[in-house]
């Protein structure tokens, strides 16, 4: 979308609000949210539907979250990666695993 001048009464496409789509596939598909306030941890709790993988990095205030995961009906497995000095949870099939900083095998 290009921006134009226009009259007042108009209003632009090219916001910030135009992102929504990309921070709900980190935040709703990924599932990679803070889970505690300024970021001190991080929440990974991807929700993939039929999605066979995710391969994803989303950016936070401490450092990108890396996931490569597959998803096999209930199994998951792949990794999850956190900066330094971030540690996490995974969540899946309703059971919490502790991440810690760096590379995390999951499955």
């Amino acid at each position: 979308v290009l921006e134009i001048p226009a009259p007042a009464a108009s209003r632009s496409d090219c916001h910030a609000w135009g992102s929504h789509p990309l921070w709900h596939l980190h935040a709703g598909v990924a599932g990679v949210r803070p889970d505690a306030p300024f970021y001190v941890r991080a929440l990974v709790d991807p929700q993939p539907g039929p999605l066979r993988f995710i391969r994803s990095v989303t950016p936070t205030p401490r450092g990108p979250v890396a996931l490569d995961l597959r998803f096999d009906g209930p199994r998951v497995g792949g990794s999850v990666e956190l900066p330094p000095g971030l540690p996490g949870t995974f969540r899946w099939a309703g059971r919490d695993r502790p991440l810690a900083p760096g590379r995390n095998e999951i499955g």
